[in-house]
């Protein structure tokens, strides 16, 4: 049987996940579909909507500052989408419920926000029984997720000034992201690429910042050709990042559209 813990401080839920067969709990989204079409049964669910920190927001001096249970559809969280907007993300009543750091850090989902906030720079505060918290960056977080029994409390990210993610799914809107690319222009920020869904996110360095078009594709071309030789890397992707990187740094760069 499966008990259901409702924790009011980062402590208590820390001590609820040293065991293996505790799920944390936040928005949801990705922790219920798989529990009906899984048949799992964790023995706890540690819910984390009880926490006061949790809802936490903070704008800070070139950046915000979110707690675990502060959803997608924030409205001072509308800017990292970029203009855009939102609607790619899932369906109204899922961004509603859905967390900014529970997106990136949940095995469950498919990280659709893994692009959007690698290229901000975001760094999540984590904790573990015994440990003092440690901030990591966005990528650090989320690739060592799955071995490390860790609760990301915050999430801190860069404020950007202009921002463009571009992506091929098998559908338009709310469809998981085959290959894509994010790029932002702001202090702190950069550029990501992701291939496969539900992949892990490749920062690249200083490619968001130059206003020459060859060169910002050719730093996607490059990460692309980089990575673990775990998806075959052929002629198809290579000209799908090479336009979807056209069209960011047309956005970053071009006048903008009133």
């Amino acid at each position: 049987m499966t008990a259901e813990i409702h924790p009011t401080s980062w402590a208590q839920a820390v001590d609820e996940l040293v065991d293996p067969g505790a799920v944390v709990v936040a928005g949801g989204t990705g922790v219920q579909p798989w529990l009906t079409t899984s048949g799992a049964t964790p023995h706890a669910l540690v819910h984390l909507r009880t926490i006061r920190e949790a809802w936490d927001v903070e704008p800070l001096a070139d950046g915000l500052r979110l707690g675990a249970m502060v959803s997608v559809d924030h409205p001072l969280f509308a800017s990292w989408f970029g203009d855009e907007g939102a609607a790619w993300f899932a369906t109204p009543a899922v961004r509603r419920r859905a967390t900014v750091l529970g997106n990136a850090m949940s095995p469950m989902g498919p990280r659709e926000l893994g692009p959007i906030l690698v290229a901000t720079g975001a760094r999540i505060l984590v904790s573990a029984g015994g440990a003092e918290a440690d901030w990591k960056s966005v990528e650090q977080a989320m690739g060592q997720w799955v071995s490390l029994r860790k609760l990301a409390m915050t999430i801190e990210l860069c404020r950007p000034e202009r921002i463009s993610y571009r992506r091929v799914s098998a559908r338009t809107r709310m469809s998981r992201v085959e290959v894509g690319v994010c790029a932002a222009i702001g202090p702190g920020c950069g550029a990501a690429l992701v291939v496969q869904s539900g992949g892990a996110v490749h920062r690249l360095t200083g490619a968001a910042t130059s206003s020459d078009r060859a060169d910002f594709v050719a730093a996607a071309c490059d990460a692309l050709v980089a990575l673990p030789r775990s998806a075959e890397v052929d002629g198809e992707i290579i000209a799908m990042v090479t336009g979807l990187a056209e069209r960011v740094h047309r956005d970053l760069h071009g006048p903008r559209v009133a």
